[in-house]
């Protein structure tokens, strides 16, 4: 199965994208709707990762996309219900850059958002949220406003048995936290309780520039380890392994100025 993006521009304003789901095997095709209500159309278009404006549940049934209030400039997190054609939650965020993620079974989003509110220090005070299509609510996930003034947190991925959730967590930021958060490190979340270990595993510092990018963390097939990029100098980065069971790290000897994409099932 594949993603397809046919991108038009019907005018110098909106843009128009169309996603396919192929079968490489037949060839078969399924266009999936952009005619969601009051989508909200960016130029240059936004994308969260190559989904464009919409980022489908796995089964296809719901869908996480912007949507534009008809009263106001704002925007907000809607999951809509393609059974329904109805909005079933509703997530008000400040900053909507972030990427939502889907629960492996397709059931849940989680998003990291910032209350919209008049408090000038809301940009450094984000939460991670649940966007629940089937219960048609939106729960706080993480409480870090209880213990810290601040929080940024960013590059999120759900565990394969989607009972918890692997994020890079900021909460010592300097006074120019909107563009530069400060030093990440390695959070864990379960879903079911909240309780969140933070593993001390740091993944970027600030450059001379900017801030550092840092991927999300790579789960074990088991769920059991993470492997994660740390950026521990100007340009210089290296592989840590997480072993999350016995609460323990170490480098991978050698790798360096090499970024992780995925974890294999069996070497190669």
């Amino acid at each position: 199965v594949g993603a397809l993006e046919d991108l038009g521009r019907p005018s110098p304003v909106v843009v128009s994208t169309t996603l396919a789901i192929v079968n490489v095997n037949t060839g078969g095709e399924l266009r999936l709707p952009l005619s969601l209500p009051d989508i909200r159309y960016f130029e240059p278009f936004l994308t969260w990762d190559n989904w464009a404006l919409t980022v489908y549940s796995p089964r296809l049934n719901q869908v996480v996309y912007l949507r534009a209030h008809a009263s106001d400039s704002n925007t907000d997190y809607a999951l809509l219900d393609r059974n329904t054609n109805q909005v079933v939650a509703v997530l008000n965020t400040y900053h909507y850059w972030l990427n939502p993620r889907w629960s492996p079974d397709g059931r849940v989003a989680v998003v990291s958002g910032n209350m919209v509110d008049e408090n000038a220090s809301r940009f450094s005070k984000y939460e991670l949220y649940l966007l629940d299509g089937v219960a048609g609510a939106v729960t706080q996930l993480t409480h870090f406003d209880q213990d810290f003034s601040q929080a940024f947190i960013e590059s999120y991925r759900w565990s394969p048995d989607g009972r918890s959730i692997a994020f890079w967590l900021s909460t010592d930021i300097p006074p120019d936290g909107i563009f530069n958060p400060g030093p990440q490190y390695l959070a864990v979340v379960d879903v079911a309780t909240g309780q969140v270990t933070n593993f001390c595993v740091p993944g970027s510092y600030i450059t001379a520039l900017n801030r550092a990018y840092v991927p999300p963390p790579i789960w074990s097939p088991d769920g059991q380890q993470l492997v994660v990029e740390n950026y521990y100098a100007e340009g210089q980065s290296r592989v840590i392994v997480v072993d999350l069971t016995r609460g323990a790290a170490r480098e991978l000897a050698g790798v360096q100025n090499m970024r992780p994409v995925g974890w294999l099932a069996a070497a190669p």
